[in-house]
């Protein structure tokens, strides 16, 4: 039997050390399963329902475990519309998106209809927040459709979502005069995790092909033998790519 996306990563995280993520991985929700319909946000600690829902729903499963995680570089395609009405069922299980009797939808904006994919790092206030976090729960492959509300929803903007003309349109205009209900569908390609290392952009790493087989061992320790490659891709005269070739020292402390 698979080991559940929420514990693999819990294991990984104890083997590289870092027990607060570890927790974190092991207070998450059981695993989503295409046809499943939830408020993502409902294990979430401190989380007010009355300020606004994410309720999303999977129509085709993703591949792996692995999510994408804050400032990670996340690429996919969305629809997006507006639904005229919201239900709950004991406050924390939803009326599922597409049921017509229930949620009146209609998409106004599709990504795929200009030939691009839209691209943004996940966490930084770039998007609207429900997508932020519908986003935040996928694997690579996954399409969900999801519907957000209050602060969640159009309280948090969508100027980045849609063309100009499109957000002046009338009939966006009327759906937010009305405060409805923000609704996507959005399939998730790719994602490459970024971690800010000194919390103040400066150095920023982007991770380009996970690793694998640590056998237990994590990240280097002190007095390791370190070898690395290194290609500069921006900031040289030459303006292309130039192989800088390996290096090779030994840690002084730990990384």
């Amino acid at each position: 039997m698979a080991v559940p996306y929420h514990q693999q990563a819990e294991i990984e995280a104890l083997i590289a050390g870092d027990k607060k993520r570890a927790k974190e991985f092991a207070d998450q929700d059981p695993d989503q399963v295409a046809g499943e319909t939830r408020n993502i946000l409902r294990k979430v600690k401190g989380y007010d329902e009355s300020k606004g829902k994410v309720i999303k729903k999977i129509l085709k499963d993703g591949e792996g475990y692995r999510t994408p995680l804050k400032n990670a570089d996340v690429e996919i395609h969305y629809k997006l519309g507006f639904v005229s009405d919201i239900t709950t069922d004991g406050g924390t299980e939803c009326a599922n998106p597409d049921e017509e009797s229930e949620l009146e939808s209609e998409y106004i904006f599709s990504s795929k209809d200009t030939g691009k994919s839209f691209r943004f790092e996940l966490m930084n206030n770039q998007v609207n927040e429900g997508l932020d976090i519908c986003v935040k729960s996928m694997k690579k492959g996954e399409i969900c459709e999801v519907a957000c509300t209050g602060i969640y929803g159009l309280e948090s903007g969508i100027n980045s979502l849609l063309p100009g003309d499109l957000i002046k349109s009338e009939n966006v205009s009327r759906y937010i005069e009305k405060g409805a209900t923000l609704k996507f569908e959005i399939e998730l390609l790719s994602f490459i995790p970024q971690l800010d290392i000194h919390k103040d952009k400066g150095v920023i790493k982007r991770v380009i092909k996970p690793a694998t087989n640590l056998n237990g061992l994590g990240w280097p320790h002190d007095n390791d033998e370190i070898v690395i490659s290194v290609v500069l891709e921006e900031g040289h005269l030459d303006g292309d790519e130039k192989d800088l070739g390996k290096f090779t020292f030994y840690l002084t402390k730990p990384t």
